[in-house]
């Protein structure tokens, strides 16, 4: 992902709270890519940091968005939630290789960046549409 990638308006689901949890999980995503610069013990600390931070936020916002789309009656509310599962699988097994010593910030960055682009600006666009049309 792109160090310098910013919130655009057209990025909005038109939900503020959801727009905003977005716009931090942008800017956990835009941190993760400047680890790939670092190294060393600085390196380490933030990358456990960013690790942290990710896996913390990113559990609260998918939690308030699937209760959004439970409590609206969201037509492809199962869907998205197997891709939230997918995403944790991905983030466990990240997880998992850095408490054993395996820290890479390459593929933190690339998961970072794929999930921003394909979850967040196309799956979640989609529940956007279905608030517009309802």
């Amino acid at each position: 992902m792109p160090e310098k990638f910013k919130w655009l308006p057209e990025y909005s689901v038109g939900n503020p709270k959801m727009d905003a949890q977005h716009q931090k999980l942008l800017a956990v995503c835009v941190d993760i890519a400047e680890l790939t610069k670092q190294h060393g013990s600085e390196f380490t600390d933030n990358f456990h940091l960013a690790l942290n931070e990710l896996t913390n936020y990113a559990g609260q916002h998918l939690a308030d968005e699937e209760k959004l789309l439970q409590d609206t009656f969201y037509p492809d509310f199962s869907e998205h939630k197997r891709e939230h599962e997918e995403y944790f699988t991905t983030l466990s097994e990240i997880l998992f290789n850095a408490v054993n010593g395996a820290f890479d910030a390459e593929k933190l960055n690339a998961f970072a960046g794929e999930w921003w682009v394909n979850h967040i600006l196309n799956s979640d666009m989609k529940y956007k549409q279905y608030f517009s049309q309802n």
